[in-house]
């Protein structure tokens, strides 16, 4: 557990002061103004350690004057003097956790009244991201240590600012907290239902609705596609389809914003059956991200009204598992060959995508998933693939995405790509033979949009684990990736704005 506290005044006693230093001389007012007070330690530590320069992020942890009242030093690179932004506040919040946690020491002063800029936002920036990255998930170890009990005070000419700046960003990582908690389960503890369970029993209390939807009643709206994937799953673990409402406005009459998000809480590959299963229990990255984000939009009260949909399954082998060649009939009654069970995600968003357009008659859908190896092979652990039939929603996704680090690609979508799902024996085939995947599966996602609908597809397959050296994002694990650029967008492009109030006008004297 991490506390924060903002104050105008140092405490004069701690195990870690942290001291800002810009990377050019003439530019480290504030280690030069607390210089003088630690006897030229700062000045002495940069001269001696030539690798340090200040450059934003790098750390240089050092031992404290006897005097200080403090037991290490850790200077701060804040990088160029000029004015910073969110996102590298954040990340040198990131790189200074690290140095902090390899001290071993919990209670930490951060000197933060000068950073160039908005210095009360930088710094609750810097705060939230030491908070992010310090996320581990160590409940299934048997002797893993405590999480240290981080301590750390921010100080500020003028605290209230960053206090109240702090107070937004801490939901919307907690709801980034929510989506890595629900990856990082293994497949025994989450499936379908405890996974619908647990995203009820999160966010209800922050005043969104939940219903689950089952079985009989999927089959009653001719839910076939997403149906036929978990039929080989047992009685326990069978397709859960959870609707999730918040309604930050208040006006029960407007369209919402529609999300939508894969969840495979395993995949076998089914009777084409995948030779590495490893890490298959990240399928389901696309719905913990849709579920952190109604947590974090919920938690930040936002004036926003958005529908979102999970699509919860097991793609199992059992007696009853659905097999290639198989023709499954969709909700808006398309049929589709299935010629590789292994493209199984499609077919459960197929139906959702379905039903939250005939339902709830969104203006805009966006769906993630971690849809496609290829795209992974295209973009790697950096980004995520985008599709959409509308540029300017996709390059609103795009900037979103690089303010808060979770930055996104446009792929193509096309005629050839859809004709390369066309079926001989039925309207779809599942998979597009000898063309790109990851276009075809987007092409495939696009035959389920309705009318003049915008929408956006995001193949989150390279970015939702597996992420190495990110500031802010945990190594190797489920990241909550999505969470944080959706929040973004609907706050630059979605979210209800108060209206200004108008200027008095000056009576005559």
């Amino acid at each position: 557990m991490t506390h924060f506290s903002y104050t105008d005044k140092a405490n004069k006693q701690g195990d870690i002061l942290v001291v800002p230093v810009f990377d050019k001389p003439g530019d480290a007012a504030v280690s030069r103004m607390v210089d003088d007070r630690l006897g030229g330690a700062v000045a002495h530590a940069v001269n001696t350690d030539q690798n340090f320069k200040g450059k934003a992020g790098q750390t240089l942890v050092v031992p404290a004057p006897a005097d200080s009242g403090y037991k290490k030093l850790i200077l701060l690179g804040l990088g160029s003097g000029k004015a910073m932004d969110s996102l590298r506040a954040e990340t040198i919040g990131g790189k200074l956790h690290g140095a902090v946690s390899a001290t071993g020491m919990a209670r930490v002063t951060v000197l933060a009244d000068d950073f160039r800029g908005d210095t009360a936002s930088l710094a609750a920036d810097l705060a939230n991201g030491f908070l992010l990255k310090s996320y581990r998930f160590d409940k299934h170890k048997s002797n893993a240590p405590a999480a240290p009990a981080y301590n750390i005070d921010i100080i500020q000419d003028n605290p209230c600012p960053a206090r109240e700046r702090f107070d937004q960003l801490a939901p919307v990582s907690a709801g980034a907290f929510l989506a890595r908690d629900l990856a990082n389960e293994p497949p025994n503890v989450l499936n379908p239902e405890t996974m619908a369970l647990r995203v009820l029993s999160s966010v209800t209390p922050l005043g969104v609705s939940v219903e689950v939807v089952r079985e009989d009643d999927m089959k009653a709206q001719g839910m076939g596609a997403f149906l036929a994937v978990g039929q080989g799953s047992n009685a326990e673990r069978r397709p859960r389809m959870v609707v999730l409402r918040y309604n930050g406005t208040g006006d029960e009459k407007s369209r919402p914003l529609a999300l939508v998000g894969k969840g495979l809480t395993f995949d076998t590959g089914g009777l084409s059956l995948k030779q590495n299963m490893s890490n298959m229990k990240f399928d389901m990255g696309g719905a913990a991200a849709v579920a952190g984000t109604m947590a974090a939009l919920a938690g930040r009260k936002a004036k926003v009204d958005v529908v979102a949909i999970l699509g919860l399954a097991r793609n199992d082998i059992g007696p009853d598992a659905y097999c290639v060649d198989d023709i499954v009939t969709a909700m808006n009654g398309k049929t589709i060959d299935i010629q590789n069970t292994d493209a199984e995600g499609r077919l459960v968003l197929a139906d959702c995508l379905t039903y939250v357009q005939r339902h709830f008659k969104p203006h805009t859908v966006i769906d993630l998933a971690t849809l496609t190896g290829a795209c992974k092979a295209a973009l790697g652990s950096t980004m995520c693939g985008v599709f959409s039939n509308d540029n300017r929603l996709s390059k609103r996704i795009q900037n979103s995405g690089v303010k808060v680090g979770e930055r996104s690609w446009p792929l193509p979508l096309g005629e050839e790509f859809t004709k390369a799902i066309k079926g001989t024996y039925s309207d779809l085939v599942n998979v597009g033979a000898g063309a790109p995947g990851a276009s075809t599966a987007a092409a495939f996602l696009q035959e389920f949009i309705e009318g003049a609908t915008k929408w956006a597809h995001l193949d989150i397959a390279g970015v939702a684990n597996g992420v190495s050296g990110h500031a802010t994002m945990p190594d190797k694990i489920g990241t909550g990736f999505g969470v944080r650029l959706l929040n973004q967008l609907i706050i630059d492009h979605f979210e209800k704005k108060p209206k200004a109030q108008p200027t008095p006008a000056l009576k005559a004297q």
